[in-house]
């Protein structure tokens, strides 16, 4: 009589479809997907429009507890499934401000804290994506914008870096 073994093999898939997981959160890098480095970030079709900031002589500046648009998208309309958004201040690159008024395909990350990133919800495709933050109610001097965008588990850009942000003082 022969003895038959049968061996079961499961592999779990970290797709992040719905959303940027915790890990991500560290340096918005998109946790699961394959490959060790980015694609070269000076060819992204991608940019984070900072248009709805003031602006003065060529240098982008934000007011204390304002909310302001801004607007991922393809510079050529290109489609993508997945993006993560932080601010993060120039100082100590800790995380600033909050998103809110969150659209159909957004929800806020697990980063800490909570409000300080927004991730998808979907793996649809998308071609634009407008996101509404708020500027802290302190200032906190100095920040970027810093985001990941996936075309596919293999095709991502990391991390993005717009511009600096400068606080506006109020006048007295």
């Amino acid at each position: 009589m022969h003895v038959l073994h049968f061996c079961l093999l499961i592999v779990l898939a970290r797709g992040w479809s719905s959303g940027a997981p915790t890990e991500a959160c560290s340096d918005i890098y998109p946790a699961g997907h394959n490959g060790t480095n980015s694609l070269d970030l000076q060819a992204n079709p991608y940019r984070l429009d900072l248009a709805a900031f003031d602006e003065l002589g060529g240098t982008l500046y934000y007011v204390a507890d304002q909310s302001y648009k801004i607007v991922l998208s393809g510079m050529s309309g290109e489609e993508f499934k997945g993006f993560l958004v932080q601010a993060r201040t120039l100082a100590d690159n800790s995380p600033v401000g909050q998103f809110i008024s969150l659209g159909p395909d957004q929800q806020l990350s697990d980063c800490v804290p909570e409000e300080s990133a927004v991730t998808h919800i979907n793996a649809s495709l998308k071609t634009r994506v407008s996101l509404t933050w708020g500027a802290p109610d302190n200032g906190r001097g100095q920040l970027k914008f810093l985001f990941a965008v996936v075309d596919s588990i293999n095709t991502f850009w990391v991390p993005a870096v717009t511009i600096t942000l400068h606080r506006m003082c109020p006048t007295t």
